[in-house]
């Protein structure tokens, strides 16, 4: 009983009451990571208290506390940064992101639970969020290459150097093959950047290669003929992504003394997350119904047509030419003929010898279905009802 009234008038008190109307929750890009890559959380504050509040003030008003699955806790290795004041006003909401990744210990693979903890002062509370599910997947290596990289100068003035590594890896996520791109130094004490590349296919295995400026140029193949080209700097950032289509000859990197690593053969399209953005306009935008299953008449793309362009980029106007091939000619819009109904011998022989099936087919079906044939003398007549008479024939 004195249980009862004690929580009664917490939960009439102010402070509780206005605790109640702020939120924080907390979400995940996804729910699958390998080791060392970059997992973002938000956390959203969502403020109904009927006053303004005030987030941001140093560096340890938001904490996370990420636990395994087992209940252990996993070592922190630094704070993360989230210092920078905002406001959030009456009835509205905040979201600040920060990279878990480099601050917590999480490589093991397995299930991690993470909370997000918010102190505020105008409330002079902690508020703490629902814990959040992530995940570590195992990861294989496919291939990896150590480079030197210059990376300063030392006491007495020469350059100073350290070795660094590219690792290709290879993860199931979801059911699904996936290829990752890491950047670590030569002992893995440091890494500078893990991100997936897409998604892997069974035939085609990627191509690598370190340029003169220890930048990795990567080919890999994931689809029928299409390919992805990415080029990242040795700080772990993508500099360079494209794509590239097998027509008459199929995409390699090929390495020349005037240019350097390049792709050779196929064709590239624009797409529109290529890096950098591509700046060039299709000329022709007027709308084009949509074709599914459409080839470039050259097969220069050879891709699926869909929503009047490419899914590759290239378009095709009301005159049925490709903007990649620059005059080959696209089906405007699909055939839809039906085929010619041709005469069917087992089933002329089937009305010849039962002439009383048809005539019970007949009262069976009502006069408003298509497939009714009417009121005929001879089974040779019956085939003479034209379409009527060959749907129901086709149905036996």
């Amino acid at each position: 009983m004195y249980l009862r009234m004690f929580l009664s008038l917490l939960a009439l008190s102010p402070l509780y009451l206005l605790r109640g109307q702020v939120t924080v929750e907390l979400e995940f890009e996804k729910d699958f990571y390998i080791a060392d890559e970059a997992m973002t959380a938000s956390v959203r504050i969502t403020n109904f208290s009927g006053r303004s509040l005030f987030f941001g003030q140093g560096n340890d008003w938001l904490q996370f506390l990420v636990e395994q699955e087992d209940g252990f806790l996993v070592k922190q290795k630094g704070l993360p940064p989230v210092a920078g004041e905002f406001e959030i006003p009456n009835a509205s909401r905040g979201t600040r992101r920060v990279n878990l990744a480099p601050y917590y210990k999480m490589t093991v693979p397995g299930r991690y639970q993470v909370t997000a903890s918010v102190f505020s002062r105008e409330l002079d509370e902690i508020l703490q969020s629902s814990p959040g599910q992530v995940s570590i997947i195992r990861a294989t290596t496919l291939w990896q290459k150590e480079f030197g990289l210059a990376v300063g100068e030392d006491e007495g003035g020469k350059p100073s150097y350290e070795i660094r590594k590219y690792v290709l890896i290879r993860a199931l996520n979801n059911n699904r093959l996936e290829l990752y791109v890491r950047v670590a130094s030569r002992d893995d004490s440091k890494v500078y950047g893990v991100f997936p590349v897409g998604n892997l296919v069974a035939f085609g295995a990627p191509e690598a290669q370190v340029d003169r400026q220890s930048r990795l140029h990567l080919l890999q193949q994931y689809g029928a003929r299409s390919f992805r080209y990415l080029v990242v700097t040795p700080e772990g950032e993508l500099k360079i992504r494209r794509r590239y289509d097998y027509t008459k000859s199929r995409p390699r990197l090929v390495r020349s003394a005037q240019h350097g690593i390049a792709v050779l053969g196929g064709i590239r399209v624009r797409v529109a997350n290529d890096l950098p953005p591509s700046t060039d306009r299709l000329k022709d935008k007027r709308a084009v119904p949509d074709i599914e299953g459409a080839r470039c008449g050259r097969g220069s793309a050879g891709l699926n047509f869909a929503g009047g362009r490419f899914a590759s980029g290239a378009k095709v106007g009301s005159s049925g030419r490709c903007s990649i091939c620059l005059g080959s000619r696209v089906p405007s819009r699909p055939s839809f003929k039906r085929k010619k109904e041709t005469n069917r011998p087992y089933a002329r022989k089937l009305l010849k010898a039962l002439p009383s099936l048809a005539v019970v087919a007949n009262r069976s079906v009502r006069k408003s279905s298509p497939y009714s044939i009417g009121s005929v003398k001879s089974p040779q007549s019956y085939w003479n009802k034209s379409s009527r008479l060959r749907a129901w024939a086709s149905i036996i």
